[in-house]
């Protein structure tokens, strides 16, 4: 069994060892295709979003890892794995994006008064599919919801403001209650 020490040698030792060039470290290049692999939940144009990346976008090694910032940064996601699929006879690449879900999910309900949940979850679906009827607990994926919920109101021209409640125990929650409260007024 390795030491810590070993441990803490063989990590200083990989951060020093150089990584083979892909040529993305200083020079842009063109993101001609995205292959999301493993088992995602979300799909291509769901993590594209996230990520704020298009097809035809040019990036560099920075902005290929911004772009994963952010989709972990969504809460939705523990970690994105990334690679690159370079051409001989092109200058493009594809990216290959491994993401994995943050979990366990958990159900979520709207409860709105004057407002059909049914017609909040079709707004947020055709806003993108990622958001679905559960989701990961974590404070970024209820701040993200709420937000869309939010536009929704704000649609409808409620002022109401959108707020989580999750119900059962901290080690075993069991639903994801959103619901509305009227913002306090300035005095």
């Amino acid at each position: 069994m390795p030491t810590l020490l070993t441990v803490l040698l063989c990590a200083i030792l990989l951060q020093e060892t150089p990584v083979p060039s892909t040529g993305l470290e200083t020079k842009p290049v063109t993101i001609e295709a995205v292959r999301i692999e493993g088992k995602s939940r979300f799909s291509q144009r769901s993590i594209l979003a996230l990520g704020a990346l298009k097809i035809g976008q040019a990036l560099d090694e920075k902005g290929v890892r911004a772009a994963c910032a952010r989709m972990n940064a969504s809460g939705l996601l523990t970690n994105v794995e990334y690679a690159y699929e370079a051409y001989p006879d092109r200058e493009g690449v594809t990216l290959v994006l491994t993401p994995h879900d943050q979990l366990p999910l958990i159900p979520a309900k709207i409860q709105i008064k004057g407002v059909e949940e049914e017609d909040v979850w079709n707004y947020l679906e055709s806003v993108d599919p990622l958001f679905t009827r559960e989701l990961p607990r974590s404070v970024a994926a209820l701040h993200l919801y709420e937000r869309f919920i939010n536009k929704y109101l704000d649609k409808q021209s409620r002022t109401e403001r959108a707020i989580d409640e999750v119900q059962g125990t901290e080690d075993h929650p069991t639903l994801i209650l959103f619901k509305a409260v009227q913002p306090k007024t300035a005095r």
